[in-house]
């Protein structure tokens, strides 16, 4: 092997251990720094909008800014003791969590409604069909 050889070689394995060029092994991209605060207040500020948007005053008013601060500031110390970060999840999981952020509150409607159209079956059964009067214990038919 010459010299020239010898530097060939060399120069193709420091190329391809460069990322993105070709023959290389693809390096993982660098995960963005996230801030466990934010990401918690941005998820509840978001279940916040959808429990308004659905009609739910009640529940949304228990997250008002003051209780997503503290929830906050709770949870974000434990997310960074176990190294898990809302990106993590949302990554791995997106398509589900979108899924169930669409088709949830739907389901929800959608079991509200067949209760009330089976209450309103039931109480228009119930008008139809009158007990009979019971017998007269003397026999006479009469109640």
């Amino acid at each position: 092997m010459t010299e020239l050889d010898r530097l060939e070689a060399e120069a193709a394995e420091l190329d391809a251990a460069q990322p993105g060029a070709p023959g290389a092994e693809p390096q993982p991209e660098p995960e963005p720094a996230t801030d466990p605060n934010s990401e918690i207040r941005g998820i509840l500020e978001a279940l916040r909008a959808i429990a308004n948007a659905k009609g739910f005053s009640k529940a949304a008013a228990v997250l008002s800014d003051d209780a997503i601060e503290s929830i906050a500031g709770a949870l974000a110390p434990v997310l960074t003791k176990y190294g898990i970060s809302a990106g993590d999840f949302f990554g791995r999981w997106r398509e589900e969590v979108m899924a169930l952020l669409v088709v949830g509150p739907i389901v929800v409607e959608l079991v509200t409604a067949f209760r009330a159209d089976l209450d309103r079956k039931a109480a228009a059964v119930a008008k139809e069909v009158k007990p009979e009067p019971a017998p007269a214990a003397d026999g006479s038919g009469q109640g």
